[in-house]
């Protein structure tokens, strides 16, 4: 793996996108998401503030995509990178994926990925340190 690579959140779905208000329970907004995104979880890391999810398309087994939830503004980000790989990842390339970058950080802080005049937050990740914005 790289050292560093870009990589970019987009905001994707809200709760009020799927009929849901802001107290809808975590499984209850997962749920939705499910639904619209058409996918199964191959990982769960749920934290106080944010929930990563990794999603696969069912049957396909280069489909795992990023996406992080923000429980307090219930919105729903993809995470993207910039490594030149269009159509998602294996399984195994995932889990790499979540041990090398370090995803956590963004994971305990999902307000950080909330887009600012873009509609799009551009960042670095590395596999020492944390994530950072550029």
């Amino acid at each position: 793996m790289q050292e560093a690579v870009g990589m970019t959140a987009s905001e994707v779905l809200r709760l009020s996108d799927m009929g849901l208000n802001e107290r809808a329970c975590l499984n209850e907004a997962v749920r939705g998401f499910l639904k619209v995104a058409e996918g199964e979880i191959v990982r769960w890391i749920q934290l106080r503030s944010g929930v990563l999810l990794v999603v696969m398309a069912p049957g396909d087994e280069s489909s795992a995509e990023f996406y992080v939830f923000d429980r307090r503004d219930g919105v729903f980000y993809l995470l993207q990178f910039d490594d030149r790989r269009f159509g998602g990842y294996t399984k195994r390339e995932s889990d790499t994926i979540l041990d090398s970058y370090r995803l956590f950080g963004l994971v305990e802080r999902p307000w950080l990925l909330k887009p600012g005049s873009d509609s799009e937050r551009q960042w670095m990740v590395q596999t020492t340190g944390p994530a950072y914005l550029f």
